[in-house]
């Protein structure tokens, strides 16, 4: 018999559940909490000068528990060029971890994770100078992230809800892993309060690559 203060294998097990458990739900609140913020027009970022290579490596390392329960590799394709932008360090960590936990939760056991940023040139919309109207674009220098995993893809008639508040494709895959349809929504809304865009690729019973681009320079602010 276990003597007092000792913890058996079951109770361990139980705290252990009690624990996983008690921070989904912390997630789940803040992530509520932060959509709600949005909404409001409350969200601010903090915006200083990031290194998006070292904020990649970082939440690589942060889901490779994920990746090693199921002998998951992350493969990265980065070049030699800088990629430093000007974003706010923890939206940025937010979404590269939603999607490389995304990626791995939707790759079978032994499959590979892809992950490649690169430095262009690209098309971005400027706010609106008056409420509703529609954006103009603008060539700016940017940093393209993808996150490709081999999982079973996304049918198109999905692929318009992927990136709204509480919607999850209605899959036997799908199903099977836990979610609130909250993750891709906040990461959309971080993405856009940086100026940039997000958006995904799909190839039903091939996989996905979701992928975002971050302006280098960051938000353009309007005057006024």
């Amino acid at each position: 018999m276990p003597g007092v203060g000792e913890v058996d294998a079951q109770q361990r097990d139980f705290l252990e559940s009690i624990t996983r458990n008690g921070k989904h739900l912390l997630g789940l609140i803040n992530s509520v909490l932060d959509l709600s913020k949005i909404e409001a027009g409350r969200m601010t970022v903090h915006l200083t000068r990031l290194d998006l290579r070292e904020a990649i490596q970082g939440a690589v390392i942060d889901t490779g528990s994920l990746r090693s329960a199921n002998n998951q590799q992350c493969t990265q394709e980065m070049g030699d060029v800088p990629l430093e932008v000007v974003a706010d360090h923890t939206r940025v960590r937010q979404v590269l971890f939603n999607l490389l936990s995304n990626a791995s939760k939707f790759t079978p056991e032994g499959g590979t994770i892809g992950l490649s940023a690169l430095r262009t040139p690209v098309p971005l919309p400027l706010p609106g100078e008056r409420s509703g109207e529609r954006p103009r674009l603008v060539t700016r220098d940017s940093v393209w992230v993808s996150v490709r995993d081999s999982g079973i893809g996304i049918r198109q008639e999905d692929m318009g809800r992927m990136f709204k508040v509480f919607s999850q494709v209605d899959s036997s895959s799908s199903r099977q892993q836990q979610g609130t349809g909250l993750g891709l929504a906040l990461c959309k809304q971080f993405v856009e309060l940086h100026g940039g865009t997000i958006g995904v690729e799909s190839i039903f019973g091939e996989g996905s690559t979701f992928w975002f681009i971050l302006p280098v320079e960051g938000p353009i602010r309007q005057p006024g």
